[in-house]
């Protein structure tokens, strides 16, 4: 009765809470599983790797198979895949299963995110995309802190395998919303066949020629690029600065307890602002704090830093979605969200890298400080954006 009572978006936004948490979950017990099987660090790391190769290969490819064939049919595909690869440790136990899912869980959960983003942007008026995705971060960002949570305790009281199941019935929670037809899947823009067509052989670099949508992407790359490095180097930073484990442990769920906060009020007052006008100002904020971090090694300011740049970071994610979506052409969307998900996965991947050998070679200092530039360069290059609001993709 209760979830009946939901409206559309807020029950797909539980259930995609569901899947995320047995998608961060188990990416958690894999990696625990495979050092308890005694894999070594660098099978460990290939594990962790396999969870986005996949995704960062194909989502392009999802996108525009999600345009073609709607949401229903990749959500459903995208949840049995996700259950199969979570049972799968439970009759299979060894490293070897461990690769098949990771790449399963890591490769279609990615489906279901890319199909869940599209029907959020479906969801409602074009004027309250801000507010839908900034509440659909928030359900991703609860069931980042209840994934791990839930994966430790498994583990903890009844194994590796059993924790595996456990996450397969997170996982399993969506299922029967979708097979039966229980979620509404607002209709999709009317293609014409020349759409259709166009859709079909324009390139993904097509989307990059567009100057509303480039712009866009280098901000999520900016943004996903910080993400990046707050999660590797802040660590880092603290440890030379002599903090303990603890207060390193602190200085990050500041961090996370801003974007949650901040993603709160984005919900209530959405509508208030234009999205170019939010996302500038998390662009600003967030380079500001990146360019005084390194100016600092007091704790309760770097606190006061660490929530500032967490506002900033919470901002930019939802802010990006409800932007690309009014930015695509319409018959493209997933192939939109798609190309996102690719870049957000090469900088995941690329910029500790980057920044781990600037670091190992300037100190933590600069790469700070570096990347304070880039992010209030792409804040001055959008400045006359804070004006206009670009145009709406109509459902």
């Amino acid at each position: 009765m209760i979830l009946r009572a939901l409206k559309p978006l807020h029950l797909l936004i539980l259930l995609s809470a569901f899947n995320h948490v047995a998608f961060v979950g188990s990416r958690l017990v894999v990696l625990l599983y495979g050092a308890h099987l005694g894999a070594s660090p660098a099978i460990v790391g290939v594990l962790a790797a396999l969870f986005a190769l996949l995704a960062a290969v194909t989502s392009v490819s999802v996108g525009r198979w999600i345009d073609r064939a709607g949401p229903r049919t990749p959500l459903l595909i995208a949840s049995v895949a996700m259950i199969a690869g979570g049972v799968l440790p439970f009759f299979w136990r060894g490293v070897a299963a461990l690769f098949v899912v990771a790449t399963l869980i890591g490769t279609f959960h990615n489906v279901f995110h890319i199909a869940q983003n599209q029907l959020v942007g479906r969801y409602g008026k074009p004027e309250e995309r801000p507010a839908n995705f900034s509440l659909s971060s928030l359900g991703n960002s609860a069931a980042t802190f209840l994934g791990p949570l839930l994966a430790g305790l498994s583990v903890d009281h009844i194994g590796h395998p059993a924790a595996f199941v456990v996450l397969a019935a997170s996982a399993l929670v969506p299922l029967p919303f979708i097979a039966f037809n229980m979620l509404t899947y607002p209709q999709a823009p009317q293609r014409s066949a020349a759409a259709h067509a166009e859709a079909a052989s324009a390139g993904m670099w097509s989307l990059l020629r567009e100057r509303d949508l480039r712009r866009i992407y280098i901000a999520s790359v900016l943004t996903n690029g910080t993400w990046s490095v707050v999660n590797f180097l802040i660590p880092l930073y603290g440890l030379q600065i002599g903090l303990g484990a603890t207060q390193i442990g602190t200085l990050m769920g500041t961090f996370a307890l801003a974007t949650v906060l901040i993603r709160i009020v984005l919900t209530l007052g959405a509508r208030r602002f234009t999205p170019w006008q939010m996302m500038v100002t998390a662009l600003f904020t967030t380079g500001t704090g990146f360019l005084c971090l390194p100016f600092t090694e007091l704790f309760s300011l770097l606190l006061v830093i660490c929530f500032w740049i967490g506002m900033g970071l919470g901002v930019a994610g939802p802010m990006t979605m409800a932007l690309l979506y009014d930015a695509s052409p319409p018959e493209r969307t997933g192939e939109v969200i798609g190309l996102r998900v690719t870049l957000q996965n090469i900088c995941q991947s690329a910029v500790p890298l980057a920044s781990g050998v600037l670091g190992a070679a300037t100190g933590v200092g600069p790469v700070f400080w570096a990347l304070a530039a880039l992010i209030l360069w792409g804040c001055y290059d959008n400045r006359a954006r804070l004006r206009r609001r670009p145009p709406l993709n109509r459902p």
